[in-house]
């Protein structure tokens, strides 16, 4: 939590409040564009994507396992 307090008092301290309403969806690269870093923005995009493609698919292999353990106990 204090991370990520910190993280949006760092951002709300260098972009304007009503910019974040043209990036709503993605507010940390928000920050690098207005600063002009629009190459760090984009890995910073890449690596949002990649780490939810991660996470869904972690979840995805444990239900498997989870529901396979289910069908076995009857």
């Amino acid at each position: 939590t204090i991370l990520y307090v910190a993280v949006s008092a760092i951002m709300t301290g260098v972009v304007p409040f009503e910019t974040f309403a043209k990036y709503i969806d993605h507010p940390i690269s928000a920050v690098l564009i207005y600063s002009g870093q629009d190459w760090m923005a984009g890995i910073i995009d890449l690596g949002a994507i990649l780490g939810m493609t991660t996470v869904m698919l972690v979840c995805l292999y444990g239900q498997t396992r989870i529901s396979f353990s289910m069908s076995r106990d009857g």
